[in-house]
């Protein structure tokens, strides 16, 4: 099976991503129980386009490896950004859990708790993501909006100024 799921990576790598869909689904046909073939079928669809087939394909990985961190994270920002943030908090808080330090799942949460309304909720998982990593312009959207929810005016200005200059700046060259 490795020698079938190098193929599909170097087809990936080539941008011959239908190619590498087709085979990669034919591997998941195969070996349905292999959360390694679904997480990457899930990429190759997300890659297309093709959300519903990356939110099927990352939902059967979480159902064969439920702690699997990288489909929990995926699978939960596809579902928040098709309108579905409910479903994804327990997937999210178990990110969180297996990844304390992962930026990922605390951005994902805190925007599945302000979808839901939890502007508190949503203001703790930020202001924790901004400890791990400052420098995503969209974390500093999202505080905007939750601070503006909160009628917390200078708090959203600032969260908006340090989102515009984090947007101008040029992004920091490998070593």
């Amino acid at each position: 099976m490795q020698d079938e799921m190098n193929k599909i990576s170097a087809l990936y790598d080539q941008g011959a991503l239908e190619d590498a869909r087709q085979q990669c689904a034919a591997l998941a046909a195969q070996h349905p129980k292999d959360d390694r073939v679904s997480y990457a079928l899930g990429m190759i669809c997300q890659k297309l386009g093709d959300i519903e087939g990356a939110v099927e394909a990352y939902t059967r990985t979480v159902e064969i490896a439920p702690n699997h961190l990288l489909a929990l994270v995926n699978l939960s920002s596809l579902l928040i950004s098709l309108g579905k943030p409910e479903p994804t908090i327990a997937l999210l808080i178990n990110a969180v859990d297996l990844d304390p330090d992962g930026f990922p799942a605390r951005y994902n949460l805190a925007r599945a708790y302000f979808a839901t309304g939890s502007e508190e909720k949503a203001l703790e998982q930020a202001l924790f993501a901004r400890e791990l990593d400052d420098s995503a312009p969209q974390l500093h959207d999202l505080l905007e909006q939750i601070y503006l929810k909160k009628n917390d005016r200078p708090k959203a200005e600032a969260s908006a100024r340090r989102r515009d200059r984090l947007a101008k700046s040029p992004a920091p060259r490998s070593a």
